[in-house]
C-alpha cells in the first residue's frame, strides 16, 4: 500500500496517539489516587482469574499496574518510543482479555461466555487506537518526540 505525504496521516495519527495517551495516563493517575495496593485489592475480584495465576505474580502485576499505564501515557502523549510503546500496550491488552476471558470460564455471561462490557467499554476502543497508530509508517506519525528526534539524526 502506497501512502500519500500528506498531513492528514500525521493529524490522524496525532490525534489517534494522544487519545490513547490520555485514556492510560488518566487510568494510571487513578490507580495512584486510589493506591496501588487498593487497585490490586479491586483485581482480586476477578476470583477465577486470580486462582489462574500465582498469587504473587497477581498482586505484583497489579501492583505494577498504575505505573505501567502512567508511563504508557507519558510516552504516547510526548511521542517517544511510540513503536515500543505500542507493543508494551499490546502485551497488557493481550494480558487484561486474558484475564477476563478465565473469569469468563467461570462466571459465563450471555452467548460468547466473556462479558461484553470490559470488551466493549476498556478493549475494542483501545486495540483500534493501537492500530491507527502503529499500522502507518512512522514517518507519518510527524508531531511527536520521535519524529523531532529522526530529524536530528539525519543532520550532518
Amino acid at each position: 500500500m502506497s501512502w500519500p505525504k500528506t498531513s492528514d496521516y500525521a493529524w490522524v495519527i496525532f490525534v489517534a496517539r494522544w487519545i490513547l495517551g490520555l485514556m492510560f495516563f488518566f487510568a494510571g493517575i487513578y490507580k495512584f489516587i486510589l493506591g496501588p495496593l487498593e487497585y490490586a485489592r479491586e483485581m482480586s475480584v476477578m476470583r477465577h482469574a486470580v486462582a489462574s495465576v500465582p498469587a504473587s505474580i497477581w498482586w505484583a502485576g497489579a501492583l505494577v499496574t498504575p505505573f505501567v499505564e502512567l508511563s504508557i501515557g507519558v510516552l504516547l502523549l510526548l511521542g517517544l518510543w511510540t513503536r515500543q510503546t505500542l507493543w508494551l500496550l499490546g502485551a497488557v491488552l493481550i494480558l487484561a482479555t486474558l484475564a477476563y476471558g478465565v473469569d469468563a470460564l467461570y462466571h459465563p455471561v450471555g452467548t460468547n461466555a466473556l462479558a461484553l462490557s470490559p470488551v466493549n467499554d476498556y478493549l475494542i476502543s483501545r486495540v483500534a487506537l493501537l492500530v491507527v497508530v502503529l499500522y502507518p509508517p512512522r514517518e507519518h506519525d510527524r508531531y511527536s518526540v520521535d519524529s523531532l528526534l529522526r530529524g536530528l539524526s539525519h543532520r550532518p
